[in-house]
């Protein structure tokens, strides 16, 4: 009896839990829908292709961990930032910088997997 009191409390929890990221995730989106409009613009992309000027050689860096940032959270748009890169890098500057970002965070994964199985074999 009292065991399945706990199950019954560890299920509601979980429950809580999925519920309130669900909704976090619906708020984030939905605060993001004008950032996505304005980026889409080429206003909010002269925006940000000035501000990015202003950090100089610490610009790529930014890019990158911004290119991250958008891939980790979904709900943030990853049109604009190709172009942006563009403009601010050109293109082949731009493409290797939007693949660091990516391979940053999915071949971290992809590394440790391969590293893991070289060590132990």
């Amino acid at each position: 009896m009292r065991e399945t009191a706990h199950k019954n409390r560890i299920h509601w929890k979980s429950l809580l839990l999925i519920t309130a990221v669900i909704m976090l995730l619906l708020a984030i989106g939905i605060a993001m829908i004008p950032l996505t409009r304005f980026l889409s613009t080429a206003d909010g992309q002269a925006v940000v292709v000035e501000k990015m000027h202003d950090f100089n050689i610490l610009a790529p860096l930014i890019f990158v961990a911004l290119q991250v940032i958008q891939v980790v959270i979904a709900v943030i748009p990853g049109g604009p930032f190709p172009v942006i890169g563009g403009m601010l890098f050109g293109e082949v500057g731009a493409l290797a910088l939007c693949l660091a970002g990516f391979f940053s965070w999915y071949g971290s994964g992809l590394l440790s997997g391969v590293v893991d199985r070289q060590t132990a074999g």
